[in-house]
């Protein structure tokens, strides 16, 4: 790193010399914090990102899984009424049968 002439160093002006492509980066006070800045939040978002993509799957996970309960659940339910239903319709026949007797 090379300290610009004096003038810019009371203003905090730093020259990085870019050794692949031979161009000089002058950074102010201004620019390094907007820089620090913008990576705080850039790093903060993407740990957001990372966050929410794990709730996301907790919560698919949860509904999968209350899905398949449901499921499950409805057809139980649903044999549980037409086994009802013959019990009924039995005892309702047997009930016939003896009055017809």
């Amino acid at each position: 790193m090379v300290h610009a002439p004096t003038h810019d160093a009371v203003l905090g002006v730093h020259v990085h010399l870019v050794d692949d492509c031979n161009v000089e980066q002058v950074k102010g006070p201004y620019v390094l914090q907007l820089e620090l800045e913008y990576k705080f939040l850039r790093d903060a978002l993407h740990e957001e990102v990372v966050k929410f993509d794990s709730l996301k799957r907790q919560h698919e996970k949860v509904i999968a899984e209350l899905t398949n309960d449901i499921t499950k659940k409805f057809f139980e339910y649903q044999n549980a009424k037409v086994e009802a239903k013959k019990y009924l319709k039995q005892k309702h026949d047997n009930y016939q049968e003896n009055i017809n007797e």
